[in-house]
């Protein structure tokens, strides 16, 4: 699917007539509703631009763009969308980081009352990625879009997003995730990226896994580390499965 790329400084091309929640753009929110991959890739049906853009810091013509898409990418996501409990050993610069929070973002726009938790080794690398990333999306995000999902930005600790339309909430969670699940806390779904370097993962998990509906692990190679031992056993544990 072809789309047109766009800098940021062509931000202002949103605005104007073509803000206007139309019938060709609420038939695209429901097979949104329907299809997350047409949430990730799919362009606005009135102006053809992408919906969800990104930042490459390599590109320094069009450093907002449209997400990639890969062979894999499509049946990554399908992954998400089919299975309770999903593992990624993955190799660097294949944005799959990047695809689990667009998951989560995707879930949260779109599923009502939905509480999604992303985690990494501390909480200040949780708040960093989430709000770093995506922000980018939901800075452009056609405006017509972001008036249309209501989300809220939310900085103080713990920081992520409120997402109004749907009443589901993302949050960045590090260290601090056990205290969580030991009040009871419930998760729609649960990512945990870079696994491997979580010192605390197979606790994390066992603390988690009863609260969770749905857990993604994501993880570059690592060794010489509790959390990297115990992410290569769950990876051999599947393989062998």
């Amino acid at each position: 699917m072809g789309v047109d790329l766009w800098d940021e400084d062509e931000a202002p091309i949103q605005n104007g007539a073509g803000d206007k929640l139309t019938q060709k753009r609420k038939t695209f929110l429901e097979d949104c509703a329907k299809d997350p991959a047409l949430y990730v890739w799919g362009v606005d049906p009135e102006t053809q631009l992408a919906i969800v853009r990104t930042k490459d810091t390599h590109d320094e013509e069009h450093p907002i763009k449209p997400l990639p898409q890969w062979d894999y990418t499509g049946f990554l996501f399908a992954q998400f969308a089919i299975h309770n409990k999903v593992i990624v050993d993955k190799p660097r610069q294949m944005m799959v980081s990047w695809f689990a929070l667009l998951w989560l973002d995707y879930l949260c726009l779109f599923r009502d009352y939905r509480t999604c938790l992303l985690n990494k080794a501390t909480q200040n690398e949780a708040e960093t990625m989430l709000l770093g990333r995506l922000g980018v999306v939901h800075k452009f995000w056609p405006k017509w879009f972001s008036d249309w999902a209501q989300v809220k930005e939310v900085r103080s600790t713990p920081a992520g997003y409120e997402y109004g339309r749907t009443g589901s909430i993302l949050t960045a969670t590090g260290e601090n995730v056990e205290d969580r699940a030991a009040r009871g806390d419930q998760a729609s779904c649960f990512v945990v990226d870079e696994a491997a370097r979580c010192p605390r993962l197979r606790e994390i998990l066992a603390a988690v896994a009863p609260m969770a509906k749905q857990i993604i692990l994501i993880s570059t190679p690592e060794l010489g580390s509790p959390g990297a031992a115990y992410f290569a056993e769950i990876i051999n544990e599947g393989r062998e499965a």
